[in-house]
This record gives C-alpha cells, structure tokens and sequence, in this order.
C-alpha cells in the first residue's frame, strides 16, 4: 500500500534505484466516469501530455490532487514541475461536466504555450485550487 499514487505517461529517471524524476514529451491520460477513489492518499498525481477527466476525483481534506498536463520534467522528492517550453494549440487538461474534483488542495497544470484547461466539473477544496495555462482557463465552479 501507498499514500501517494502518480499516473504518467512519462519515463522514469532513476538514480541509485529511487526514482528521481518523470520526463513526459507525450501520451494521454483518460479517466472514466467511475472516476478515482483518492480517500486513502495524501498525494494523487497525474502527469501526461493530455488529460481528459470524465468522472469524480474524491479525496480527503488531506489529498493534494496535481493534474499537470503538457511536456515537462517533474522532480518527484521535491513535486517541482519544469515545462519543457513546447507549443501546444488544443485543449491539454479537459475536465467534462461529471469531472469534478473534491481534495483538500487542487494543482491543475498547463504546461505547454497556448495550451488550454477546461473544467466544467465543479474543483472543491479546503486549501487552494491552483489553475496555472499559457492558454485559456474556462471553469465552472470553484470554491
């Protein structure tokens, strides 16, 4: 069992046996509408190219969620995103109606220049909800 969960569609960088780093350039990560259960974890990530979420996220008042699209090198230790400064002109993280997400802190990323995030599922947090795009943020409901 683990407390901290990460989804990629990266490469591993490891040193020494531990991982140190993600390096993702493409792929794509579709959640379902059955969505995650996230409750037991205190860190629930994901990290690809694009990211389509379609059903819930559910975590507890402790969980930060991070949902970091585009091409980047992520530092796992410290949980530092570095964009790799690619050009992307689509939407890279699209929350649909059903994609809500529900954690004591919400990360969403855009990393790539132009890329967009869409949510429309309602993002509901004890801390901050953090939205960060080189593109356009269209959201629903944020509290």
């Amino acid at each position: 069992n683990s407390d901290r969960v990460t989804l990629t569609t990266g490469s591993l960088q490891m040193k020494d046996g531990d991982l140190v780093a993600i390096d993702v350039s493409q792929g794509h990560i579709g959640i379902g509408e059955k969505g995650i259960d996230a409750l037991s974890l205190t860190d629930l990530e994901l990290l690809g190219k694009t990211i389509d979420i379609a059903g819930v996220i559910k975590a507890s008042r402790e969980t930060r969620v991070m949902v970091s699209a585009g091409g980047q090198t992520y530092q796992y230790k410290t949980k530092e995103v570095k964009s790799k400064g690619e050009t992307y002109s689509g939407i890279a993280v699209d929350g649909k109606a059903a994609g809500s997400m529900y954690a004591g802190k919400i990360d969403i990323i855009s990393n790539d220049k132009g890329a967009g995030v869409n949510t429309k599922g309602d993002l509901v947090s004890v801390d901050d909800v953090v939205l960060t795009a080189n593109g356009d943020i269209t959201t629903n409901k944020v509290n």
